[in-house]
């Protein structure tokens, strides 16, 4: 974190510690409005610009991180915190890691494309009859909002379910449902069956307040192929052209 620098929407590293002479502590100020998650229960009800707003602060921080090389792995509502002003910060980087070098950027028109050029949700293998005894938590993170790639790497012809800047932006669609329906992924479900969903091709059902342009943001973040999935700067500056509409 601290190579990082600051920015407006990461946490910032204050410094650390060692609690007990064993584990290693990071400190970070106090963020009075806890979660985004919390946040969007607890404060007044919110309004399309302010949640829009929020996943816009969020791409904004993901396009930092980027830029930066550094993989995340482990965005959701809960791991990004509200500070007095009602800024998102991103926090959390304990499963972070650096990204290849140089790093790879997705096609900068994957938003703007023929929506009939994607395989949305179509190119997930067809393993449907193994899937249930197969599907596992490969590696750390938080399941429900985990491309299916890290839930089930071998499927995808990967050896390990270690993050990617691809799968940070399939859990930022994640956070995008999160933060217009109040709920997280699958929350009728189990983790168990949660998982099963993501990998079998089924996403969260659109939230009644999301607008058409935010939803195929987070349509096409979802796609089961990860190279299909636009980078967080496409996103970012559609983001942008989103505000400035609203």
């Amino acid at each position: 974190m601290e190579s990082l620098g600051p920015h407006a929407h990461i946490i910032d590293l204050l410094g650390v510690f060692l609690y007990k002479n064993d584990l290693l502590c990071i400190v970070t100020p106090w963020m009075e409005r806890g979660t985004v998650s919390n946040f969007i229960q607890t404060e007044p009800p919110p309004t399309y610009r302010n949640n829009l707003a929020s996943v816009k602060q969020i791409a904004d921080g993901m396009a930092f991180l980027k830029a930066s090389n550094v993989i995340h792995g482990d965005i959701k509502g809960a791991n990004i915190l509200v500070d007095l002003a009602g800024n998102a910060r991103i926090a959390d980087f304990g499963l972070s890691r650096f990204g290849e070098w140089p790093p790879t950027l997705l096609s900068t028109d994957a938003l703007t494309s023929n929506p009939s050029s994607y395989t949305f949700l179509t190119t997930v293998p067809d393993h449907s009859a193994s899937l249930e005894n197969k599907v596992t938590h490969s590696g750390a993170g938080s399941s429900r909002w985990m491309a299916p790639e890290r839930l089930m790497p071998e499927y995808w012809g990967n050896l390990s379910g270690k993050p990617t800047f691809e799968s940070d932006v399939f859990a930022f669609a994640m956070v995008i449902y999160e933060i217009f329906s109040g709920e997280v992924p699958f929350h009728e479900v189990n983790i168990h069956m949660a998982m099963l969903s993501i990998v079998q091709g089924r996403r969260p059902m659109r939230p009644i307040l999301i607008a058409d342009d935010l939803w195929i943001i987070a349509t096409r973040s979802w796609n089961a192929k990860p190279t299909l999935r636009p980078s967080i700067h496409c996103i970012h500056n559609q983001l942008g052209q989103a505000a400035r509409n609203d």
